[in-house]
Formats: structure tokens, sequence, C-alpha cells
């Protein structure tokens, strides 16, 4: 049994001397000062008193620490490998960017974490859902065209689109295999649509495949200059009445879609065209907000 709080591996020094004040600094050599080591097996100890048996750590140097602060009882601590920004060798093998999303480059992760920590084996690895919309800006966003900005704001931690239909807002980074969680509801009778794997976003039509609303929420599968096979194999389905904040996963795993609405099947697609792309949402003339936007990578073979 996991204890209810765990102890995280990012930590400040109470003074300022060793990499602006984080501990975990670079060390030389990957040997971890006396110091450090010292005031980690110190932490270590006191955290197990207290009945903590989860350690998460992220980064190399966390990884050198701890595992000088475990030894000799590694078996007093479930050890969590979390993977958001960085990982435990190198950020460029953040399984967030797409070529590293692949099991050959996590492995190696994998295989450097444990040489860090000095144990055979870790008890969980994670990757951390990437949140694509930060609830307090549009940072990590862009426009269709200028006058779109007019038409998207942030309000209470929402991505809201007051009402104007001026096409769409979508991230600037690209992914190709996903899954996207994120909460929807419509102030209104016009509907709002997602756009997958979008290319081209100067042009009036961009290439992307295009999740819309026919007759419900996200019930038809459309495609610009893409291909695919849509499969109308939707159940029954029941929308939240106005105001009520409706949950959508979309996973999009190499040539395959599926699309859930509180957690109802609405739609499929294969043979969907590879390639990488933007993430857009848009609103066809009507009050649509969206919030709770996370994205979770998946790896290839």
């Amino acid at each position: 049994m996991i204890s209810e709080v765990s102890l995280g591996g990012h930590w400040r020094a109470p003074w300022r001397d060793r990499s602006d004040g984080w501990w975990w600094g670079k060390f030389v050599k990957e040997e971890v000062p006396d110091d450090v080591a010292k005031n980690r097996t110190e932490v270590v100890s006191r955290a197990i008193d207290c009945g903590m048996n989860e350690l998460v750590l992220t980064e190399a140097e966390e990884c050198l620490c701890y595992g000088a602060a475990l030894k000799g009882r590694r078996e007093k601590m479930i050890v969590v490998h979390r993977i958001p920004f960085g990982s435990a060798d190198d950020s460029k093998l953040c399984p967030r960017r797409d070529e590293n999303c692949n099991v050959k480059a996590q492995l190696y992760n994998v295989e450097e974490c444990l040489r860090h920590i000095g144990t055979e084996y870790l008890d969980i690895w994670r990757v951390q859902a990437k949140p694509l919309f930060n609830g307090k800006n549009l940072a990590g966003w862009t426009f269709s065209e200028p006058q779109t900005k007019n038409a998207w704001i942030v309000e209470d931690g929402v991505l809201v689109n007051k009402g104007r239909a001026q096409r769409y807002i979508c991230t600037k980074d690209d992914y190709t295999n996903y899954v996207l969680r994120f909460q929807y509801r419509r102030l209104g009778r016009r509907k709002g649509g997602v756009m997958l794997r979008l290319a081209g976003s100067d042009r009036s039509e961009p290439k992307c495949i295009h999740l819309y609303e026919k007759g419900d929420d996200f019930d038809r599968i459309g495609a610009t200059d893409f291909a695919l096979k849509e499969h109308r194999d939707t159940l029954a389905f029941r929308k939240l009445p106005e105001k009520l904040w409706n949950e959508c996963e979309i996973v999009l795993n190499k040539g395959r879609l599926k699309v859930k609405v509180n957690d109802v099947p609405r739609t499929t697609a294969t043979e969907c065209e590879q390639t990488p792309g933007k993430i857009g949402f848009e609103a066809s003339g009507g009050h649509v907000q969206y919030r709770n936007i996370v994205l979770i990578p998946i790896l290839s073979d």
C-alpha cells in the first residue's frame, strides 16, 4: 500500500551557491557531494519514520542523490520515476517530443535512471500528462489569423470563445500519437469542433482530421486533404444540459482514431494518415468553452 503523502525529489538548498539554489544542479562526474548525500539521507530517514513509503524522482541528479540516500534500505521505498518535461538523463529524451516517443528511447531512459539510483528495478514508471492549456493565458497557442485573437479569451481557468465564428485556435507544437482529454460546454445552439494533425495553419482550410457534430457531440469525423476511413459506430448518447461540463477523450494512435464523450463511444476512424500536426479548437459562431486540456503521448514500437 502506498502512503497518502509521498516524498518528492525536488528541493531547494537553504543557500544559493549551487546551481542557483537547486541542490540537484549538475554534479561533477556524477559524484554526489557529501553534504547533499548527508542531507538527503536524513530526509529519507525522517520520511520513513513518518510513515512515507513512496519516493517520486524526475531528474538525473535527483536519482543520484536519493540513490545515495537509499543505500542499504531500497526496500523501504516505492520508487517512482516520473517523466514530465525532462528525463532521468537528458531533457532531450522527454517522451513529449515526437522523436522520443518510442520504446527504444524510453528503455534507454529507464536504464539510465536505474544506473543513477544504483538499483535493479523501478516500482513505477510514469509518463505525466502534458497540460496544453495552463488556465491562465494562451501561452503555447497560436491563432489561424490575427482577428481570431479577438474571439478567444481566458476566464476563470477556462478557454472561452466569445461567440464569433472566426476560425480556430491551435497549439504551437506538433503531435502525432496521443491521448487527448478535455472538458467542454456550450452556451447556445451553435457547436464546436476539434482539429487533429493540423498542418498548414495559414490556409483557410488547413490539412487536418476534423471532429465535429452532425447531430450529437463529436459524432462525425471529416478530413481536409487527409486520408482516413470513418466508421460511424456510435451508441445512443444523451448530451448533458447546457452549462454542464462534458468529458471528451480522443485516442489517436498511428492510423486509428477513437472518440468518446462522457465515456460513451462516439465514432472511430482507421487508415488515418500518420503525420505530425497541431491540435486545434473551434467554435462555429457559438459560445463554446474548453478547460483541463491535457495530452498523454503514446510511445511507438
